[in-house]
């Protein structure tokens, strides 16, 4: 396993430890592990193009990785009560719909690698997450960040969904060319 990937790996064992310390009341400590899944994330995909070292593993579980902490975490926020209940459900939703259709297009054998505004979508969850930890400080703005990321965020799977159905079509062999 390459560097790159057990970063991902290490990602992927955090997602639990992040409700665990919101019901703990360790909130503090809750936004330290998503720090430094957020830090993996960004180390991850720098190394992997940097040391040539992309793989299909990469390619499936890094965006995995992002989409489980990301659930992980709005749903703990939503417990504690920072974030509303439809913004949690809009982002959560959108999350899970793109899971099972990477499992989908995985298991028909393509991979549709991360593009620009997918990442774009990742980052603006950064700070709007960072807000919604301090939303006794921030509101309303941390709800409008969040919004704004979601936003972002379904236009990035909108793209995704075409390009999902394109290649379904080409794995499936009802698109000839066109």
């Amino acid at each position: 396993m390459n560097l790159p990937n057990a970063l991902t790996v290490l990602r992927l064992l955090l997602v639990p430890v992040v409700p665990i310390l919101f019901a703990r009341a360790e909130l503090l400590w809750a936004l330290f592990v998503f720090l430094l899944a957020s830090l993996t994330d960004l180390l991850d995909g720098y190394l992997a193009r940097r040391l040539n070292q992309i793989t299909t593993f990469g390619q499936l579980c890094d965006p995995l990785a992002d989409k489980l902490m990301l659930i992980a975490v709005l749903a703990s926020l939503y417990w504690v009560g920072n974030i509303p209940l439809w913004l949690a459900i809009a982002t959560i939703v959108k999350e899970l719909t793109m899971i099972v259709a990477a499992s989908l297009l995985y298991h028909e054998g393509g991979v549709i690698p991360a593009n620009w505004l997918g990442k774009a979508a990742t980052i603006a969850f950064l700070p709007a997450v960072l807000s919604a930890f301090f939303a006794a400080y921030l509101a309303p703005w941390h709800i409008v960040l969040l919004a704004l990321a979601t936003l972002l965020a379904y236009v990035a799977m909108t793209q995704y969904g075409i390009l999902f159905l394109k290649l379904m079509r080409r794995k499936r062999g009802g698109d000839h060319g066109a």
